[in-house]
């Protein structure tokens, strides 16, 4: 289906980020960060391709289109992420259709054997227009929040504690301004944790490079990311990122080595970042994980988190 009359369709550019930022920031205490996501515009995973488009009513934005694949995993089949998304009041049921329909025709371009779609559980809209396009739900991240304004002296105390335990353990807890060499190793370990997360769609890490940058943005800050050695060697890292322009402050990756696990070191890096967060006056963390991921739920279930959305993916086959 075409779009409408006076409906035209543009690539979006970087400074589109505050307008593609309005759209998909549905929840304020989820909102994307400008600032964040201009930095990254340009700055794909190997293999991955990104388009994305901007929605438009005589010139002026109404909403956004956004494609995203990266190359099969061996033996899987070839997934592209898309998604339609106007400002609330501008979509209509014909051009709502029309957006769409230009979605999954670009994804069976680019060799679609599944299509998959993102939106947070809160979204009915949303959730009830993808079924009807034959989309069924797939898997749900877990959104949680946690308020440590009013529980500095628990969360100091839990930190000083653990930090001593693994001392005991044989594990020092510091953080990546402290190790100027240590970024290749610890790089393997984002790597490596990264590939274990519970998944439909394979995950892509970041390059080195890319990884490296990260961690001394502002908003992350090597002084801010959390390194656990063992015989020296960096086996966990555990880091928040403070968003510059929306103020919230979210956990971006806590991983462990597949050797160290099962010790409690990703528990012990996580309460540095809070205690470390407490010191910077943030009142409110929040985290994503998925559904299936439990030995990092039951960790964020032990320090008081509670779940505030769910992050549902839906998929179908082309």
């Amino acid at each position: 289906m075409p779009l409408p009359a006076g409906f035209s369709v543009r690539p979006a550019a970087p400074d589109d980020v505050d307008f593609w930022c309005r759209v998909l920031s549905t929840d304020p205490r989820l909102a994307w960060d400008p600032v964040k996501v201009r930095d990254s515009w340009d700055k794909a995973q190997p293999g991955v391709q990104r388009e994305r488009s901007l929605i438009l009513e005589g010139g002026i934005p109404v909403g956004i289109l956004r494609i995203w694949t990266a190359p099969p995993a061996r033996g899987g089949p070839r997934f592209v992420d898309l998604a339609a998304g106007f400002l609330e009041g501008e979509e209509r049921a014909d051009l709502r259709d029309a957006a769409w329909d230009l979605a999954e025709d670009r994804a069976r371009e680019l060799g679609a054997e599944v299509m998959t779609t993102r939106c947070l559980d809160h979204e009915t809209v949303q959730r009830e227009y993808v079924a009807t396009r034959g989309y069924l739900l797939d898997r749900a991240g877990i959104i949680s929040g946690l308020r440590i304004g009013d529980q500095r002296e628990r969360f100091q105390t839990l930190a000083a504690k653990s930090a001593a335990s693994m001392r005991e353990a044989g594990v020092e807890l510091t953080t990546l301004d402290r190790l100027p060499d240590a970024h290749p190793a610890l790089y393997e370990v984002m790597v490596e944790a990264e590939s274990d997360i519970p998944n439909t769609i394979p995950i892509v890490s970041d390059t080195f490079e890319v990884f490296v940058d990260g961690m001394r943005k502002p908003w992350t800050g090597e002084h801010r990311v959390w390194v656990a050695l063992a015989e020296g060697r960096p086996v966990g890292l555990s880091y928040l990122a403070y968003h510059p322009v929306t103020g919230n402050v979210f956990t971006e990756l806590t991983g462990v080595a597949r050797s160290h696990r099962g010790r409690g070191i990703a528990r012990a890096l996580k309460l540095q970042t809070i205690a470390q967060a407490l010191d910077a006056g943030v009142d409110h963390l929040y985290t994503e994980n998925d559904a299936e991921n439990e030995a990092i739920l039951r960790i964020n279930r032990s320090f008081g988190y509670e779940p505030v959305r769910q992050a549902l993916l839906f998929r179908k086959a082309v």
